[in-house]
């Protein structure tokens, strides 16, 4: 963890529930969330949400380790802290066990006024296989689209670049994959806006993978490109705009 914090890390999620403990049992999760707070690293653990979960934020707050790990992070000005929240988990399977509550599921008003995923085009990640992701969705390895290729010393540029010529990515930044699933959905009968999705990396699936989604979006997708490119640009100049204003602090 010293190396990595030297490297640049400032911060260290983990996530944890009943699917990532199948693999890495909460304790592993704590070592490491120890490890990095007493290398000045801050950490969160984020916890599966979902209805059926067993194990629940509460066993996060309650476990004795973790307790002790947030004192000593809040004591000491040498300790990164650490925290814990709840995230929405959604089914990787059609026969998944995973529901939320009614009022986490977004409605075609919501879609609509949905804003830009930014996640897209401006986060790179690495996955275990040495490819290069341009998001950091939770559905991203479903979608060959998000795999900018294998990661060789001095390729990150040009796999970075390549990203702004590819319109679905773009309209995805402006408008997000809810909204663009609704708009399919007004254009065609067959796609019933989905009462089920509580997450929009379960809309970005439907639009890469539904055939009869990705057909409609082809056929239509010039009719919104003037639009979409002028909302593009507004948003570009309005993200280098506050930037500028980061760095000058």
């Amino acid at each position: 963890m010293k190396a990595m914090r030297d490297a640049g890390l400032n911060e260290l999620n983990i996530s944890t529930g009943d699917n990532h403990q199948a693999w890495v049992p909460f304790d592993i999760v704590l070592n490491a969330i120890g490890a990095a707070s007493a290398n000045s690293i801050n950490s969160i653990i984020v916890v599966e949400g979902y209805r059926e979960s067993n194990f629940k934020i509460g066993d996060v707050y309650n476990n004795r380790r973790f307790q002790n790990l947030q004192r000593r992070a809040t004591d000491s000005e040498n300790f990164g802290s650490v925290g814990v929240m709840n995230n929405i988990w959604i089914p990787m399977h059609l026969h998944a066990n995973v529901t939320q509550q009614q009022k986490y599921y977004v409605t075609a008003e919501q879609a609509n006024l949905a804003k830009g995923c930014d996640n897209v085009l401006t986060t790179l990640g690495l996955n275990p296989y040495g490819q290069v992701i341009d998001c950091c969705g939770l559905t991203m390895e479903y979608i060959d689209s998000m795999k900018l290729g294998t990661y060789r010393n001095g390729t990150l540029k040009e796999m970075f670049n390549k990203q702004f010529n590819d319109f679905m990515k773009i309209w995805l930044w402006v408008d997000g994959p809810e909204k663009i699933l609704y708009f399919a959905s007004t254009l065609n009968h067959q796609i019933n806006f989905p009462v089920t999705i509580s997450h929009p990396c379960q809309a970005c699936v439907e639009l890469y993978k539904n055939p009869i989604v990705r057909e409609t979006l082809q056929k239509n997708y010039e009719k919104v490109v003037p639009e979409i490119m002028l909302k593009y640009s507004i948003k570009l100049e309005r993200t280098n705009a506050e930037r500028k204003i980061e760095l000058s602090y």
